[in-house]
């Protein structure tokens, strides 16, 4: 497996990151590092009991920290997901997916860590594709069609009665966990939740 993201691809799978109020990153064709930040943001996570003084020094620590952090191309959709989450970026579902692709190829063709995955990244991916696969057994199980689980307005649906079973696994799932495996059948289309009416008392 060959890395594949070039500065193009890159520009794509951080889409939206650089919006107003949002920190900003210089992109070259050979590599990528963050260029600015903003205070605003800086200042809404402050500690209260932080003086401007000790704010500012940090925020300058920050940004040389951080500037020195290179992404450089070509590169693999992990390792974007690596320099995004040091950055303190969002994780797109563009980058999601991407990243869930690259595990799933790695993992059929055996491809090991000396490659550049991190053993947590492969160990990540192995999870999560049991949790779904968990979900959708439990969905079947149930005898329930995954394009058309409902929810109703004021009482439990489908998604909060499996969530409910799934939560039982301690080992596999916290309630985080199981949001995430559910938005990731829905992203990919397995999944399906519909309103219904307000069932009778």
């Amino acid at each position: 497996m060959k890395p594949e993201v070039d500065w193009i691809r890159f520009m794509v799978l951080m889409e939206g990151q650089c919006e107003p109020g949002m920190s900003e990153y210089e992109v070259t064709e050979e590599r990528v590092r963050l260029a600015t930040i903003d205070p605003e943001l800086w200042m809404d996570t402050a500690d209260e009991r932080d003086t401007e003084a000790e704010i500012a020094k940090a925020m300058s620590q920050w940004r040389e920290t951080q500037q020195e952090s290179e992404l450089r191309f070509p590169c693999y959709p992990s390792d974007v997901k690596r320099w995004a989450e040091s950055q303190f970026l969002d994780v797109g579902q563009e980058l999601e997916d991407a990243w869930n692709d690259e595990m799933r190829e790695r993992l059929t063709e055996g491809i090991t860590t000396d490659q550049r995955v991190s053993r947590e990244d492969m160990e990540t991916h192995k999870k999560t594709s049991l949790q779904e696969r968990a979900i959708m057994d439990e969905i079947k199980r149930r005898g329930l069609d995954p394009h058309n689980l409902h929810w109703y307005p004021g009482r439990k649906g489908d998604k909060q009665h499996i969530q409910a079973a799934m939560l039982k696994d301690h080992s596999l799932f916290t309630e985080k966990s199981f949001e995430k495996a559910w938005e990731g059948l829905s992203s990919k289309g397995l999944i399906r939740n519909h309103r219904s009416k307000p069932l009778s008392p």
